[in-house]
């Protein structure tokens, strides 16, 4: 499926599909939204024993995704969660919606100590 089959498929109404187009273009990760079978593939890992929808999921590949995807959610004024890994209980408070960030895929993290960042 090709990014422009993505953004036509978002359910969200909230979120312009030109937003949603110029993210999946900044994302080096995934960006996976409601509608496209990678969606459904990864709320049924989630969605185990709740009933979690959220409206975008960020899969990121580096710390620049990350920022990217900070950057939407505020921009969207979407409630965002992390995840971090295949075992987190991070919805463990009923229904949830809004901007998942999976940091699943990045496996190190570099530090400027000196300027307290991330190069």
């Amino acid at each position: 499926m090709n990014k422009l089959s993505l953004m036509i498929q978002a359910k969200t109404s909230t979120i312009s599909p030109i937003r949603i187009f110029n993210l999946i273009n900044l994302i080096r990760g995934e960006v996976i939204i409601p509608g496209s079978k990678k969606y459904e593939q990864e709320i049924r890992c989630i969605n185990s024993s709740k009933n979690i929808y959220p409206t975008i999921i960020i899969k990121c590949r580096d710390s620049l995704d990350v920022t990217h995807a900070f950057n939407f959610g505020r921009r969207n004024n979407l409630n965002i969660t992390m995840k971090t890994g295949e075992n987190d209980y991070m919805f463990s408070s009923g229904e949830w919606d809004g901007l998942l960030i999976d940091l699943s895929y990045i496996h190190s993290v570099k530090v400027d100590h000196r300027n307290g960042t991330l190069p």
